[in-house]
């Protein structure tokens, strides 16, 4: 029976240190961001940076449905409307997943997915953002944590927007952490430091500079006196690292047998020229050896001179 191969590392759902879960952890972001209008309020300013100040938010439903029914259904971590009726997507995100940027895409505009209705004005319908953070370095070639996009003429590159605030997307890489330069934006800063905290002094530092931080330094103090909830989110998170490494091992695999394939079907180019051989006469042979004996082979199959020299070697080396 094949031996289960245990986590190399095995992940805490606590920030080091201290008892508090993590933010970063989605189940938690939503939770503590949907008991605080008032923090969800100042994370929205600091990283859309509006030009005026936010009344409110309200938190709508996270089922987004399409306009028949067989449209893909998304469930958004948090799904807010702005006082000016901006539509808002808060997505926490542990690691990148493949095509995120046209996942976000898809999310954001699913927002007003069957909004108007016959005789409604095109002016009727929101503007949309979308706001993704992320535990993982997701732009590799930038070095900024925010990065965001918006509709803006590309020729002539002059920065003239299609409408402001019509459409626009901010990734936020906390990782990047270090890149930050707090003076630019201190209430963003905070925020980052909170979300991407690391000891206590990374919480009590950011809970100084932004009230509401510290409130939600309190939501988290409740989540970690719930034992069955800190049980569940360390089984989530532990599930979440096995099937990363099974997801890593499925891939190294599949390179590992492509490079086989492709070092086998190398052999059978050179054996086919050199030796005129027939495919049938020593795949079975070849089959049953190792990809380090294939590519011996095929560097041996260069000096063979005859089909003797392959069934010499193959008797030697099988």
């Amino acid at each position: 029976m094949p031996r289960t191969k245990q986590p190399k590392i095995i992940p805490s759902a606590l920030i080091p240190g201290t008892q508090l879960p993590r933010p970063t952890i989605d189940l938690v972001f939503k939770t503590m961001l949907q008991n605080n209008l008032a923090a969800l309020k100042s994370l929205i300013t600091a990283v859309l940076q509006p030009e005026s100040l936010i009344d409110f938010v309200t938190i709508l439903s996270p089922e987004l449905h399409g306009t028949d029914l067989n449209s893909k259904q998304s469930r958004l971590d948090l799904h807010v409307k702005l006082h000016d009726g901006t539509l808002i997507d808060i997505e926490m995100q542990s690691s990148r997943e493949a095509h995120f940027v046209k996942r976000s895409v898809y999310y954001t505009f699913q927002m007003i997915g069957g909004a108007l209705k016959k005789g409604d004005a095109y002016q009727s319908l929101p503007n949309l953002a979308g706001i993704y953070i992320f535990d993982d370095v997701v732009f590799p070639s930038l070095t900024e944590v925010h990065s965001s996009f918006q509709l803006r003429r590309a020729l002539p590159d002059d920065g003239f927007h299609l409408q402001p605030n019509l459409l626009r997307l901010d990734f936020i890489e906390l990782p990047k952490i270090s890149a930050l330069n707090p003076s630019e934006n201190p209430l963003f800063s905070a925020w980052v430091q909170f979300l991407s905290a690391k000891s206590a002094q990374d919480i009590e530092s950011a809970a100084r500079a932004v009230p509401e931080i510290g409130q939600l330094v309190g939501e988290l103090t409740k989540m970690s006196s719930n034992k069955e909830f800190v049980n569940l989110l360390n089984k989530n998170e532990m599930d979440k690292r096995i099937a990363q490494l099974a997801q890593a091992e499925a891939l190294s695999d599949a390179r590992q047998e492509g490079q086989t394939l492709a070092t086998l079907a190398a052999v059978q180019k050179v054996l086919s020229k050199r030796l005129k051989l027939s495919t049938e006469s020593y795949a079975p042979r070849l089959a049953t050896l190792s990809a380090t004996k294939l590519a011996a082979l095929h560097e041996a199959a260069l000096d063979f001179q005859s089909a003797s020299d392959l069934e010499h070697w193959l008797e030697k080396n099988s």
